[in-house]
């Protein structure tokens, strides 16, 4: 069996309707032994995708698996104002 990594890794990942591509993606990172601490997700202002936000953040908020793990959301902005959607904007 390889050495485990001791080096910590940050995961960024844009959100849209399905908030499970970000678990899933996370969790193949986890399996791979990744040492992640910090997940920053990039998101916009739609609707379909606020709900995949707090779908997510309720996510973090109940797994064990990622109670060690640091979630930052991060809106798209221009002007002070977050950006509805990129085909729209």
């Amino acid at each position: 069996m390889p050495p485990k990594n001791p080096r910590t890794a940050a995961m960024i990942a844009t959100l849209g309707v399905e908030p499970q591509v970000v678990t899933i993606a996370l969790d193949a990172l986890l399996a791979r032994d990744k040492r992640v601490e910090k997940v920053t997700i990039i998101y916009t202002g739609n609707p379909a995708v606020l709900e995949s936000l707090e779908i997510l953040k309720a996510e973090f908020a109940g797994q064990q698996a990622y109670s060690r793990i640091s979630l930052r959301c991060v809106p798209v902005t221009t002007d002070q104002k977050t950006i509805l959607d990129f085909q729209t904007e």
